[in-house]
């Protein structure tokens, strides 16, 4: 697997469609725009273009020399080469084990991620065969989009759809651990009462400008938040008593006795709410500032 490579885009190895988005013949998922079709026939191998229904994907066995795995893979994969259709390809990211570059559609301009593995430096090649026939094979409009699959000398080129929210190792955990449950860092079973604790320490955000701990390292906040009595407010002078009854039904150690969402919606606290427009002459004040 090309764990390694910040792509944006699963670790996972990518698999190949029976029909691409890229074609004017592919089968569009909701919500999708229909692509525009572009002038004259396909080329070979380009995604959409017609070619014999595959057949069942053979099963590789656990030690196979790599002319033999390259063989097996060659029948679950689109015949030709993607070149023959793609122009531009611009490197975004790299492993051990591949590249993975952005290439532009001939003809209509989509962008596209070609996921690039070579095949001699997979240490799992069997998992690589598998996950491209589970992707070829099962599609979900909430996983990244595979659209084909070819093999180039000795690499599986995977053309796959473009997610322009960058690297997935870009986004970071830090700060996340200034939210989290006692029961959570602690790594006990966990429901829906984590997200009651969360938002306890959100009010506290709120009031103080910070999460409780946040001067701390995330490791160090972490213990002290799994071994420490409930986090309070520093400023809880300047809140109303209703607002600390409010908060302390959500900051309670034991999930058990957390308060639940029905309950804190019929909290006295959110009795006294205001219309949603009165929050704005407090935004315009802020950005006086």
């Amino acid at each position: 697997p090309l764990s390694d490579v910040p792509s944006g885009i699963p670790s996972g190895i990518p698999g190949l469609s029976r029909r691409s988005p890229l074609s004017p013949q592919a089968e569009q998922r909701p919500g999708r725009p229909q692509e525009p079709t572009p002038n004259g026939p396909l080329p070979s191998g380009a995604p959409g273009a017609s070619h014999a229904p595959r057949p069942k994907a053979p099963e590789v066995p656990q030690r196979v020399s790599h002319e033999q795995f390259r063989a097996a893979l060659q029948m679950v994969v689109d015949p030709g080469d993607p070149r023959s259709y793609l122009d531009n390809f611009i490197k975004i990211g790299e492993g051990s084990t591949g590249v993975v570059c952005i290439a532009t559609v001939r003809g209509s301009g989509k962008l596209v991620a070609v996921k690039k593995m070579d095949l001699r430096k997979q240490q799992r090649r069997e998992l690589l065969f598998n996950e491209v026939v589970i992707m070829r094979d099962h599609q979900h409009e909430n996983v990244v989009e595979m659209y084909n699959s070819y093999l180039v000398g000795d690499e599986l080129w995977v053309v796959m759809e473009f997610l322009e929210g960058g690297a997935l190792t870009d986004i970071s955990l830090v700060g996340t651990p200034y939210w989290m449950a006692p029961e959570l860092i602690s790594r006990l079973p966990y429901g829906p009462e984590v997200d009651i604790w969360s938002l306890g320490v959100m009010v506290i955000e709120m009031v103080d400008g910070e999460p409780p701990y946040f001067n701390e390292p995330p490791l160090k906040a972490m213990k002290l938040i799994r071994d420490n009595l409930p986090p309070r407010l520093k400023n809880g002078h300047k809140v109303s008593p209703s607002l600390k009854g409010f908060l302390e039904r959500m900051l309670v150690r034991d999930p058990a006795q957390r308060a639940s969402a029905p309950e804190l919606l019929r909290h006295p606290f959110l009795g006294v709410a205001g219309p949603p427009a009165c929050i704005v002459p407090l935004m315009r004040q802020h950005r006086l500032r």
